[in-house]
């Protein structure tokens, strides 16, 4: 019962807290031959847009099963030229596939473009450092995609 009360409860703070705000929510696509997203390659994301944290979520139910998470504070947010943007800041990522387990620090670099007001697409490298496995790990990660502002 009191989970319950506790999810009923979250859930109606998100509602709230998202009534004030834009929601964009959309695809990131990992750019292999530059580096992978964690654990799979097309990553689910949403970001409010009067807050700069980004969350990305990516699975697969097919064997074997894969998981990724990134969580990103972007840091730097502001207009580069014209209509072009530019976004920065730390984050973590982790992911699960094969057995294997990474967990790490990334920090993302992105630009990204409205050419409509709904529509956002950007295209994103993301130096990463993994504690898992093993210490230190250096990569790159990288995605292009799109997200639907509502």
């Amino acid at each position: 019962m009191r989970k319950r009360v506790v999810l009923i409860t979250i859930a109606l703070l998100l509602v709230v807290a998202a009534s004030g705000f834009s929601l964009g929510l959309g695809l990131a696509y990992g750019l292999s031959p530059i580096g992978e997203l964690p654990a799979s390659n097309v990553l689910f994301s949403a970001k409010f847009d009067q807050l700069p944290f980004l969350m990305g979520l990516a699975f697969s139910l097919e064997e074997p099963f894969r998981f990724g998470m990134t969580a990103d504070w972007w840091m730097v947010q502001q207009p580069l030229a014209g209509m072009l943007n530019v976004y920065a800041g730390p984050g973590l990522y982790a992911g699960i596939a094969r057995g294997d387990f990474d967990v790490g620090v990334r920090i993302p670099l992105g630009l990204n473009i409205y050419p409509i007001s709904v529509l956002e697409l950007f295209l994103e490298v993301a130096p990463a450092i993994a504690f898992l496995p093993t210490f230190p790990d250096v990569g790159l990660q990288a995605a292009v995609g799109f997200r639907f502002w509502f």
